[in-house]
């Protein structure tokens, strides 16, 4: 979806630059931005093509990436990807599924992409918010580490044994 929607945009641009208008569409484009979204909402975790997309949404797909950004201030493969890593989030915490099986379940074709996506998002990889959740969860021992405790009062001091 990023690549087809780079190589659109700079169709789109080229096409402006030579023709000095864009093709108008009958649908209002909030209707067109809705539908897009609802349809990415559906199939998120599918390949999903801007033919595909553009075609459900009932415009070209030149259009269609025009006015989502124009809207949202976001590019369909980004929004598209904010789907996927919120719909992560819970496997990722609460499951012991494996990280490679979550990527490819939720559309990522590779676990480092899916990695590389969740870093950029969140700031931290999805190994490591399992490892720090679970590490939160873990109830804390009933037996507390011996602390150290300070000598009486008046005690003459000692070294620690194997100290001298």
């Amino acid at each position: 979806l990023f690549v087809e929607e780079s190589v659109v945009n700079v169709l789109t641009r080229v096409i402006g630059l030579a023709y000095g208008a864009s093709p108008v569409e009958g649908a209002r484009p909030a209707e067109v931005v809705e539908r897009a979204r609802e349809v990415m909402a559906r199939r998120f975790t599918t390949r999903l093509t801007l033919e595909a997309l553009s075609r459900e949404a009932g415009v070209s797909l030149f259009h269609l990436c025009r006015i989502f950004r124009a809207r949202t201030g976001r590019t369909l493969h980004g929004y598209l990807n904010t789907l996927r890593l919120r719909a992560s989030l819970a496997p990722v915490l609460d499951s012991s599924d494996d990280l490679s099986q979550i990527a490819l379940r939720l559309g990522y074709s590779t676990h480092s992409h899916f990695t590389a996506a969740f870093r950029r998002e969140y700031g931290i990889t999805p190994s490591s918010l399992r490892e720090a959740s679970r590490s939160r969860r873990t109830p804390p021992s009933t037996s507390s580490p011996r602390r150290p405790t300070a000598p009486r009062a008046g005690a003459p001091w000692r070294p620690a044994a194997g100290t001298t």
